[in-house]
């Protein structure tokens, strides 16, 4: 009878101690940071479409200028994740993103300091030069870009 209790206890405890660590897991997850990037090809001034060639952390400041484009974006595991809804699509992210499955960057991107720590990185992130993969969802776009 003593062992029978004492099994249920270990039992109780352990199903206990196992959803601490999920909820300490999920309380880890960082949200998204909400980023405005400009979709537009670097080697040719930030005038044609289909490439990536500025940034801004987007915190309290509100764009008007119709080229940038609101994103969230997540860094985990050297992986930056970007993603635009389709209802907040400028013309130009239309341009960049609508009937393709991939964004080419045609040169380096850093991304600033600020934009880098805020997204959890102690260096500044970099997308490299090559052709990333677009995926459509039904609420939008996602870009999933290896960094270093």
């Amino acid at each position: 009878m003593k062992t029978k209790l004492f099994l249920l206890l270990l039992l109780i405890v352990g199903t206990v101690e196992m959803g601490n660590a999920k909820g300490e897991s999920a309380a880890k997850l960082k949200p998204p940071i909400k980023v405005l990037i400009k979709l537009f090809k670097s080697r040719t001034g930030c005038v044609e479409p289909r490439g990536i060639c500025a940034e801004v952390l987007l915190t309290e400041l509100k764009s008007s200028e119709p080229t940038l484009t609101s994103c969230n974006a997540t860094y985990e595991f050297n992986t930056l994740t970007i993603e635009v809804s389709k209802t907040n699509m400028t013309d130009a992210a239309r341009k960049s993103l609508v009937g393709f499955t991939s964004l080419p960057i045609d040169a380096d991107f850093t991304f600033s300091n600020e934009s880098s720590r805020a997204l959890g990185s102690l260096s500044p992130i970099t997308i490299k030069v090559g052709d990333y993969p677009l995926r459509e969802t039904i609420d939008g776009y996602t870009l999933i870009f290896p960094c270093k």
